[in-house]
């Protein structure tokens, strides 16, 4: 049997802010020994079940910092994870060096563009953060969303913009999730590669599965003829997306 390898995005898709917990869920990431992010029962007690059986590759624009906050069951560390919107591979935990390099090396050549629009985002209003995120990418964060959306400048910059609610995401061409799984398919060319994500900053990681897991609203954009399977409305997404890697198995 091929080696299943479930590469998921993680706020959002698997875990949830403490503004959506509901009774039950369990809490993966404390800040400050404030909770913050929560998984529901089934879906961790499904990943726990699964954790031995299946590759699982957590894969988010979290810096490597963020991303090592989550405690998984057990406090198992996953084999592999991508931080950094794809830009960082973790073995073990520990830092790829010869990933780094590669992504570096795509970063570096849009540094520029990045440090030119970072003091002109800064000067927004309602603006909290601006900063570049392990030297790969421009962050910004505003009060809301209203005045995220309000930046003038969409197609005005060589970077890939993403808009998520109150927050800018730059990014340089070459680091997103769907250049991960490719550089990841290469090493592990027999596996079968589930992804699940939420969000448009996702979409090229779902077309570079062999089969994509989406939410049961959003990525409306998704084209058609890829393999995928869509939540129902009445399950919760991470309960779906480990429910669907335990019924591959079988």
């Amino acid at each position: 049997m091929r080696q299943l390898l479930l590469v998921c995005d993680l706020d959002n898709t698997v875990l949830y802010s403490y503004h959506q917990k509901q009774p039950g869920d369990v809490c993966v990431e404390r800040v400050e020994e404030r909770e913050q992010r929560f998984m529901p029962l089934k879906a961790f007690r499904l990943l726990d079940a699964l954790w031995d059986k299946i590759c699982f590759v957590p894969v988010t624009t979290r810096s490597m910092e963020q991303y090592q906050r989550i405690q998984w069951p057990k406090k198992q560390v996953p084999e592999l994870a991508f931080t950094d919107n794809g830009a960082v591979l973790l073995r073990n935990g520990h830092p790829d060096a010869e990933w780094a390099r590669h992504s570096r090396s795509l970063a570096q050549k849009y540094t520029p563009a990045m440090r030119e629009i970072q003091p002109v985002l800064s000067s927004r209003d309602g603006i909290i953060s601006c900063r570049m995120v392990d030297g790969l990418f421009l962050y910004a964060h505003f009060r809301t969303e209203e005045a995220a959306a309000a930046w003038p400048y969409w197609n005005q910059t060589v970077l890939r913009l993403y808009h998520s609610g109150r927050k800018l995401y730059f990014l340089p061409p070459g680091i997103d999730k769907g250049a991960a799984v490719k550089r990841l398919r290469i090493e592990r060319e027999q596996s079968l590669i589930v992804c699940a994500g939420d969000s448009e900053m996702d979409v090229t990681m779902l077309e570079s599965a062999d089969l994509a897991l989406l939410p049961a609203e959003g990525i409306p954009s998704f084209p058609s003829g890829r393999a995928c399977c869509r939540c129902p409305a009445s399950v919760s997404f991470p309960e779906f997306v480990f429910s669907c890697a335990q019924s591959l198995l079988k």
